[in-house]
């Protein structure tokens, strides 16, 4: 397996790790998502667009954490975001949390969650049917609220539902 590492994005990795978010969409979201759509995904409109949202993120003061493995390669990605909304159940967001599937398993998504979010309340959308994402993050004490909202234009007959941990 080697040495994990975390460590906070710098503006040259934005590329690879977007890249990284568009490869484990195709091997989580198989089945869930089209096929269609998860095969073009990597070379994508989003992933263009995630990189430059990412830009201005860390140009803003924000995060963006990636996991390396033992040779220095991205192999997951998180992103998270103070929420201060009225109507926000918790103050922190987490908006990202992706591994490849060879990390899974490894503890480096819990490394990744607590590097991003801390142990203290936070809410995060997770899609409907991810069971196996579902179970990590109740193991890690959010729980559904009950909020669900549908993903947005060619995916709006999928649901993500809300999760919460309270503080």
């Amino acid at each position: 397996m080697g040495h994990h590492t975390i460590r906070r994005a710098e503006p040259d990795d934005l590329e690879t790790a977007a890249r990284v978010r568009a490869l484990s969409w195709q091997q989580t979201f198989r089945g869930l998502l089209p096929d269609a759509t998860l095969d073009g995904f990597v070379d994508s409109v989003w992933t263009t667009r995630l990189v430059e949202e990412w830009g201005t993120l860390i140009r803003s003061g924000g995060t963006v954490w990636l996991a390396l493995d033992g040779d220095g390669t991205i192999i997951g990605v998180a992103q998270s975001q103070a929420d201060d909304a009225p109507d926000a159940p918790a103050p922190v967001r987490l908006s990202k949390l992706y591994l490849l599937d060879g990390a899974k398993g490894t503890g480096l998504a819990a490394r990744l969650l607590r590097r991003a979010v801390g142990a203290g309340a936070a809410y995060l959308w997770v899609l409907d049917g991810n069971e196996r994402a579902q179970a990590f993050y109740r193991k890690h004490g959010f729980e559904f609220d009950g909020a669900s909202m549908p993903l947005e234009d060619d995916l709006a007959h999928v649901r993500e539902v809300r999760m919460v941990r309270a503080g």
